[in-house]
C-alpha cells in the first residue's frame, strides 16, 4: 500500500489532462 496515494494523484492528473484535451 506504500505510494498508493502518490500513484492515485498521478493517475488523476493524467486522466484530467486527457479529459481536457478530449473536450477541446
Amino acid at each position: 500500500m506504500v505510494g498508493t496515494t502518490t500513484e492515485a494523484k498521478a493517475f488523476y492528473c493524467v486522466y484530467t489532462k486527457l479529459s481536457n484535451q478530449a473536450q477541446k
